[in-house]
């Protein structure tokens, strides 16, 4: 049964629990940036050089995941072992405020096995493409609302202030990503009506308490915007820009939404059956205010993944994991309970559940075993030379080798100095050390672009006059099919730039003369 929160108490457990979640995430540090980690710590480095996002470095997510990246490059440096180092300490201070919240409503037992089941396994699954994603750093900021919102209907004479801190967790969670506001207003619904069982100066009080809250964070984000004359650009980017590009979507992702949904389910399975088995035993639902919140954060946040049918990547999944965690803590506690009873041995039925614990967390465990013993067998990648091993050795595909051998050229005497633009995987800017020559990156939803964008785009870029364009078959392919749109952009690099290397992934024009005369040099392939 939940319990008030105001009953924990930090003990050894917790700290042997945090450990083993920090040793989990060591493990994660040698591991290369993927398209959206590239993209975050590109910009975060712009703006750290004294760039505007949006103005200086544009696309479409919202800021505070640059504001991670940036804090995380100027505190441990912007190179994949600076983000990632980063990354860790906030990760176990979410691990800390799991196991103080959940632990607090649902027993200290309860908290730990949240922790390790939420912050502790996504860093056993974590591989490249999973670092720093906003449906798991947003947890965090969510859990928080949630519980400051239930806060303020348990203690009414604090209310205002819980909601206000309320109010202030949401605005930062909301500045990862707008769409996340369904399941906030979810929390806040709740907390205004048992405000309004005292009267409507109680409700108007907790309204403007709220609202006050996620005011500052987002307050100081426009006051950012305004100060660098890019209000109106960040509006743009924010509000309008993905109705355009969802006005263009005609068909849903349905087999990547698959895909990733039996990604989560090999390896949340056994966390989902405990959920069921937590929510099943967690008694008074609806007078119980977090257990409630809980609930419909799954079925808000399942709303809020259908929408974005764009993408249904794996990481949207992520925002799952707390709440999934927090029933099953409970669950397990009843399965134990139960174990208990029939097997009176302790050794007995610490070692059964360790055997199960390791075959239902296998498809993690495995990797990350592997990934682990590679590490210290380079040992543990502390020197530069060892830490790039690892860096190619970790990376799915041989990403990073096959890209720095299609940009060395870019190093070679008689080279073209100066920034590139590319219309791809912003991992050519990150691997090659030039410049992205304009601020708009050339990868975010360019194909769906319209033809002003790409009328905005060419003019950037013919003020600019990067030394390279270079553009992946991928995008390459669909460039001809919206001549309607592209016309200006296919008529800049027919005019004014040359083909000078045709790669197995892409083709890399250079500007001018100069790029003329490098015609003549055979183009290499990685």
């Amino acid at each position: 049964m939940p319990n008030s929160g105001s009953g924990f108490r930090w003990g050894a457990g917790e700290w042997l629990t945090l450990g083993a979640i920090a040793v989990l995430g060591l493990a994660t540090i040698p591991q290369p940036f993927a398209w959206d980690q590239a993209m975050f710590a590109l910009g975060a480095r712009r703006l750290a050089e004294g760039g505007v996002l949006y103005r200086d470095y544009w696309d479409p997510k919202q800021p505070a995941m640059f504001a991670f990246y940036w804090l995380g490059g100027r505190l441990f440096g912007f190179s994949e072992a600076g983000e990632h180092a980063f990354e860790l300490i906030y990760m176990l201070a979410f691990a800390a405020a799991v196991m103080a919240i959940v632990g607090a409503r649902f027993g200290r037992g309860a908290g730990r096995i949240a922790a390790a089941l939420s912050v502790g396994l996504f860093l056993a699954a974590e591989t490249d493409g999973l670092h720093s994603q906003i449906e798991c750093v947003a947890g965090l900021p969510i859990l928080l609302t949630l519980a400051a919102a239930v806060r303020g209907s348990e203690e009414p004479e604090r209310r205002p202030l819980w909601l206000v801190l309320s109010g202030i967790a949401g605005g930062v969670a909301l500045a990862f990503k707008l769409i996340l506001l369904p399941i906030l207003a979810g929390f806040w619904v709740v907390a205004l009506l048992d405000a309004a069982a005292a009267g409507i100066a109680a409700l108007g009080i907790a309204v403007l308490a709220i609202a006050v809250g996620a005011a500052l964070p987002l307050g100081a984000s426009a006051a950012y915007f305004a100060a660098h004359d890019a209000l109106a650009i960040a509006w743009w980017t924010s509000f309008v820009y993905p109705v355009v590009v969802l006005r263009e979507a005609h068909e849903p992702r349905l087999h990547t939404l698959y895909l990733s949904a039996r990604w989560f389910v090999l390896h949340w399975a056994p966390v989902i059956g405990a959920a069921v088995v937590g929510f099943a035993r967690v008694r008074r639902f609806w007078s119980d205010r977090f257990t409630l919140g809980l609930a419909s954060w799954l079925v808000l946040a399942a709303g809020v993944l259908l929408v974005q049918r764009l993408s249904y990547w794996p990481y949207h999944f992520l925002i799952f994991i707390v709440p999934l965690a927090a029933f099953a803590g409970p669950g397990l506690g009843l399965l134990g309970r139960m174990l208990e009873s029939r097997w009176p041995s302790a050794i007995g039925r610490r070692a059964l559940a360790a055997v199960l614990a390791l075959i239902a967390f296998a498809p993690s465990l495995g990797p990350w075993a592997a990934q682990a013993l590679a590490i210290a067998r380079d040992g543990f990648a502390l020197s530069p030379a060892a830490f790039q091993r690892e860096l190619d050795r970790s990376n799915p595909g041989g990403v990073y080798p096959k890209i720095r051998a299609e940009v060395a050229f870019l190093g070679e005497p008689g080279a073209i100095p100066g920034a590139i633009w590319v219309v791809g995987n912003p991992l050519y800017y990150w691997l090659s050390g030039r410049d992205q020559a304009v601020a708009r990156n050339g990868a975010s939803f360019i194909d769906y672009a319209s033809a002003e964008e790409w009328s905005r785009i060419t003019a950037s870029l013919e003020a600019a006059k990067p030394a390279y364009i270079y553009v992946h078959d991928e995008y390459g392919a669909f460039l001809p099919k919206r001549r309607d749109r592209a016309a200006s952009f296919l008529a800049l690099i027919g005019g004014e730039y040359q083909t000078v290397r045709r790669s197995a992934h892409g083709t890399w024009y250079a500007r001018g003369a100069a790029g003329a005369a490098a015609t003549s040099t055979p183009a290499g392939t990685p």
